[in-house]
């Protein structure tokens, strides 16, 4: 997972011409099994936003399905 939000804190990351985030390679090699990645902003008084891969998604789903039955 990454998050991204102002403040100075933390390493930069490169956008290419077509203002896309260019991801890094570990998130990149995790989202290749199933070839998607999760966007979610917040645009409140700290504005964030957070990148996963799918399948991190489906794992905590699954832990939390698991854990309500």
């Amino acid at each position: 997972m990454l998050v991204l939000h102002r403040g100075g804190v933390g390493t930069s990351l490169p956008i290419d011409g077509r203002g896309r985030l260019i991801l890094p390679a570990w998130l990149r090699g995790a989202a290749r099994s199933s070839g998607s990645v999760l966007v979610a902003a917040r645009a409140a008084s700290t504005p964030a936003v957070v990148l996963a891969t799918t399948d991190l998604l489906e794992d905590l789903v699954s832990h939390v399905v698991t854990e309500v039955i």
